[in-house]
């Protein structure tokens, strides 16, 4: 029996040096996977902060845009058209703004009639552009219009 003994585990030995690149193998194949893990993760971060970026660069443009529909409400800029134009606070030199106008046909008497305003938010330097278009009142051209126009309602 110890015959045996000795023979099968001089075998085991004979193959580990039949096959003496098979650990070289085996770590080069092991290195190589970590690689391709590590390069796979590394191209996921980069795609998550590229991603980060534009969702970034997508709030401020709606921020300004939304930021200039509501001064155009509060009668602090004309709804006129525009060319485009640099925005004056500090930190926002790459972006520019316009206003482009239009009126909306309206077949109701009723309702006033209407001007649809797309205010074109743009960042030049990241070739970035977003619109946002709004429905407003449409403000009468002549004053004195409008004047005679709230007056015609109530009389003696």
């Amino acid at each position: 029996m110890t015959g045996r003994r000795r023979k099968s585990s001089t075998l085991g030995i004979r193959r580990a040096r039949v096959r003496p690149g098979a650990v070289l193998l085996e770590v080069i194949f092991s290195l190589l996977l970590f690689v391709v893990a590590a390069v796979a993760v590394v191209g996921g971060l980069n795609a998550c902060i590229q991603a980060s970026g534009e969702v970034r660069l997508a709030a401020q443009a709606a921020d300004l845009a939304v930021t200039k529909v509501s001064e155009i409400q509060m009668g602090l800029v004309p709804a006129v058209d525009t060319e485009p134009t640099p925005f004056e606070e500090e930190g926002l030199t790459d972006w520019t703004w316009q206003i482009v106008t239009e009126p909306v046909e309206n077949n109701v008497l009723e309702l006033p009639s209407m001007l649809r305003v797309h205010v074109i938010v743009a960042n030049g330097s990241r070739n970035y552009s977003y619109r946002l278009t709004h429905l407003m009142p449409q403000e009468a051209e002549n004053p004195d219009q409008a004047a005679s126009g709230s007056s015609q309602g109530g009389g003696p």
